[in-house]
């Protein structure tokens, strides 16, 4: 299907007269997500206080609205019910991810929640991990340093 729309969309191009615009079309293995609207999930145990968090968004140039309406912040260790299903590629431009337990219902034949999500690119947006010297695990300082990486490569816009 992906294939189909493609192929059309280059031949509007075409027809158009601006072809070498093809040169700039996400490939199949990536993803487009809109960086003035793209969220993040925020995810994993932690001992951070969530409005320490968005304090911290805050100072980066995030307006409280915007953080509402991007930033999902799911400070827990216990995954085990949460619906992964609706983060998508689209809507997401990452997933920074702590500590979680290995198992859960999105591990499927994987060793863990984090792997699975890693290992299925063609769905879910890039995983990025949450590590501190003690391992896996969401502090203020390693979101605010992989926020500020989305940033500065133009996955997220701050508005």
């Amino acid at each position: 299907m992906l294939k189909m729309i493609q192929q059309l969309f280059f031949s509007v191009l075409d027809n158009l007269g601006i072809s070498h615009a093809k040169n700039d079309v996400v490939s199949e293995n990536e993803y487009y997500c809109d960086p003035h609207t793209a969220k993040i999930l925020i995810i994993g145990g932690s001992g951070t206080k969530k409005n320490h968090i968005e304090g911290m968004l805050k100072d980066l140039g995030f307006s409280s609205y915007s953080i509402k309406k991007r930033f999902d912040i799911v400070l827990e260790y216990d995954l085990k019910n949460y619906n992964f299903c609706r983060i998508n590629k689209t809507d997401y431009a990452a997933i920074l991810m702590g500590a979680t337990p290995h198992s859960g219902k999105e591990k499927g034949d994987n060793s863990s929640i984090l792997t699975s999500l890693e290992k299925n690119h063609d769905y879910y947006p890039p995983v990025i991990r949450l590590e501190s010297n003690s391992g896996l695990k969401v502090t203020k300082s390693n979101i605010e340093k992989a926020v500020r990486d989305l940033i500065e490569s133009g996955k997220i816009i701050v508005n």
